[in-house]
């Protein structure tokens, strides 16, 4: 079997014709089409990353079988859950004396103010005061974030919460932690 020019020119010309069809490359736009593809994979990476440790936060809150808090500051919300039920949904807003970052990821109730002069609070470390609206303000260091609930709601969340309870501040949908600033 030998192959003729006849067989052999089509086949090289149709060979030459498509690797030309689609054109000098510029190497500066593959470069910055290359860097934004890597700055949405790193965006992606990280957005998994915060699902997976939320994840792992709701597998142990429910091998520990007690109850846990999951806020969403960014939109407004907050839900008492145990194991994988939401006993209870609340609304939250911030403080108006904030004026940084919210807290992300989990945090532990370190201590409940007994309500001596109507201060209620659920602390959470140096990180969260969870308090009811019009109560007196409880103080907490200069980075601690206040968020306000309802006393119709926060009553609830006071009596059935104990020391070592955990919390989960969720970030916003823009994977952004929610950001507040006073005017």
């Amino acid at each position: 079997m030998t192959i003729t020019n006849r067989h052999l020119v089509p086949v090289v010309l149709s060979a030459l014709f498509l690797m030309g069809a689609d054109g000098a490359s510029d190497p500066e736009n593959d470069r910055a089409m290359l860097i934004e593809q890597h700055r949405q994979l790193t965006m992606r990476i990280e957005a998994l990353k915060v699902e997976q440790d939320f994840l792992i936060f709701q597998k142990e809150c429910y091998a520990m079988d007690s109850k846990y808090l999951v806020l969403d500051i960014g939109a407004g919300t907050g839900q008492l859950k145990y194991k994988n039920r939401t006993l209870k949904t609340f609304g939250l807003s911030k403080s108006s004396r904030v004026h940084f970052s919210a807290p992300s990821g989990r945090l532990q109730l370190t201590e409940k103010t007994d309500g001596s002069g109507n201060r209620y609070g659920l602390v959470f470390g140096k990180a969260l005061i969870m308090e009811p609206k019009g109560a007196p303000f409880l103080r907490g260091g200069k980075q601690t974030f206040h968020v306000l609930i309802g006393k119709k709601d926060f009553m609830p969340l006071y009596y059935v919460l104990e020391k070592g309870a955990l919390a989960y501040v969720k970030q916003d949908a823009k994977g952004r932690e929610a950001r507040f600033r006073v005017d």
